[in-house]
């Protein structure tokens, strides 16, 4: 009985981890992904007074944003969007220290996504098919508007979505799978090559600060001489095989994201300091930004990164608050976890996390995980 006792809570953690990788992003499977966060969470009232004063500003700084911007039209998504980081921040670390993430279940998804892909490449219509049917409703594009252009994103439809997917999970092995047997070999060579083929270049980057990160710090292996070799070879790799990635022309790019932001900041602190630039607008709606302050190329690519998507959405405050929790809970991890800062550190810069439901379940999650996990290593 004991026994059955201690597994439940593993088994429901392990369920959450693989529902928010492999589910569509549906109403049933946010459904699905809250009650097993939920059920996996012990001793509530202990995970809300965890870091409770940087809590209490964030709900202060979201709180105004609201009562701020009343009168204007917002979307269902808007109240989704802060409904979900209320929950995911209040009740952050979540977890108990001795929630293990199963190396089964990381292979399963490993697999999922692969097959996923490759079922594309290969054109194996009968896999593609039943993809398409089930997660038809991720994406208003369709799958071969990007696997046309010779990047896969598999179940996630888009690449860069799919990338941060991918780097999370080659944190997790790099992380569970400590021991370098073939298993974990063939896991990361799978990961990295389905990253690859993604074509993103900022998931291709983070592939490579991670396995630097993990050999050179974690590891402490002189092998100087083999990672300058494996980085140029998947440099002229990627440059053979899917340009695009290089291409920094790109309309997607970090300058593009650099001049957006700047250019609504400019905007913003003209026409309301004390209002839009500290308490955002509190809407994702690009159509309402774009009148408000005559921005119109951004109702094509929008801001592109969460530090403007907290800028826009909820205002200064509230980012300022948001990276001082992070950076607080950085300072916390230890040993192999650290990898998992990395792509906290970049994801934010050149796309979103916060803004996407199943998204920040699995990064905050797995960083409330890294957190917990970390204290049992400062106890040996």
């Amino acid at each position: 009985m004991k026994l059955e006792k201690r597994k439940y809570p593993h088994i429901l953690f392990n369920l959450l981890i693989l529902s928010v990788f492999l589910l569509p992003s549906s109403f049933y499977s946010y459904l699905i992904c809250y009650s097993l966060f939920f059920m996996s969470i012990k001793n509530y009232n202990k995970k809300i007074n965890y870091m409770l004063n940087l809590k209490v500003l964030l709900f202060v700084g979201l709180f105004f944003s609201f009562i701020y911007n009343i009168n204007e039209v917002y979307l269902i998504k808007d109240f989704l969007v802060l409904f979900n980081i209320l929950i995911l921040f209040f009740l952050f670390p979540y977890f108990d220290l001795k929630y293990d993430i199963d190396y089964r279940v990381i292979l399963f998804i490993t697999l999922f996504i692969l097959i996923s892909q490759l079922s594309y490449i290969f054109n194996l219509t009968f896999i593609s098919n039943l993809i398409e049917k089930i997660y038809s409703h991720d994406s208003e594009f369709e799958f071969t508007r990007f696997v046309n252009t010779g990047r896969n994103g598999g179940i996630y439809y888009n690449p860069n979505q799919a990338s941060k997917y991918i780097t999370m999970l080659i944190v997790i092995v790099f992380v569970i799978l400590k021991n370098s047997n073939i298993i974990r070999r063939c896991v990361l060579m799978g990961l990295y090559f389905s990253l690859l083929i993604t074509g993103s270049r900022t998931g291709l980057f983070i592939g490579l600060v991670i396995f630097l990160i993990e050999m050179i710090v974690v590891r402490k292996k002189k092998i100087l001489s083999i990672v300058v070799f494996i980085l140029f070879s998947i440099i002229y790799a990627i440059y053979k095989t899917i340009s695009r990635s290089l291409d920094f022309k790109y309309s997607g790019s970090l300058s593009y994201k650099i001049n957006v932001l700047a250019n609504y900041l400019e905007e913003v602190i003209l026409d309301d300091f004390f209002g839009n630039f500290l308490f955002g607008n509190f809407t994702t709606l690009y159509k309402l930004i774009e009148e408000k302050y005559n921005m119109p190329y951004l109702l094509e690519f929008g801001f592109d990164s969460e530090i403007g998507m907290l800028i826009s959405s909820y205002g200064v405050l509230v980012l300022i608050v948001v990276i001082s929790f992070y950076l607080k809970e950085f300072q916390k991890i230890k040993g192999s976890y650290i990898l998992v800062i990395i792509p906290f550190i970049f994801w934010p810069i050149t796309s979103t996390v916060l803004f996407s439901i199943k998204t920040s379940m699995l990064y905050l999650i797995i960083l409330g995980w890294s957190v917990n996990k970390s204290k049992s290593l400062v106890k040996k």
